[in-house]
């Protein structure tokens, strides 16, 4: 796997799982590595043109013919939703003594199927928890999982 944060490479390193530092811009893959592309709740931790980038990436590294796969958790103080009561990245940031603020970033659906339109991806599975789908474009396979 890829994390932006040194730190949480260390932290997983030592725990002897393969994790690469990912730089905010170029995944550290050669073009076409993977037939599938995971990209599990990290969104929310990207300002818009880190996640912009990291979805070009992903088709950048993904095979011809391959999949990407999104996984999308809505803003902690926006969502409402009880598992984000008690803020839960609090406790583990005090868990893991990490002592940089944590900041959150919210999108809604048609940022994604606008990136995906730019990007020319033919179908992407994306996995909201929660997002706002104005426009009922449903050319992408879209699962809600809340």
């Amino acid at each position: 796997g890829i994390d932006i944060s040194e730190e949480m490479v260390n932290l997983v390193s030592q725990k002897e799982l393969n994790v690469k530092l990912y730089d905010g811009m170029t995944l550290p893959f050669d073009k076409g590595s993977f037939d599938i592309v995971i990209i599990y709740q990290v969104f929310i931790n990207l300002s818009p043109d880190i996640a912009r980038n990291l979805l070009g990436e992903a088709g950048r590294v993904v095979k011809p013919g391959g999949k990407i796969f999104i996984d999308a958790i809505p803003h902690p103080e926006k969502s409402g939703l009880p598992t984000h009561a008690e803020n839960w990245r609090t406790c583990i940031k005090k868990a893991l003594r990490i002592k940089q603020p944590i900041h959150y970033f919210s999108y809604d659906y048609s940022f994604f199927t606008e990136e995906f339109d730019r990007l020319a991806f033919q179908q992407v599975s994306f996995f909201p928890c929660s997002a706002l789908r104005t426009n009922g474009d449903s050319r992408f396979h879209t699962l809600f999982n809340c």
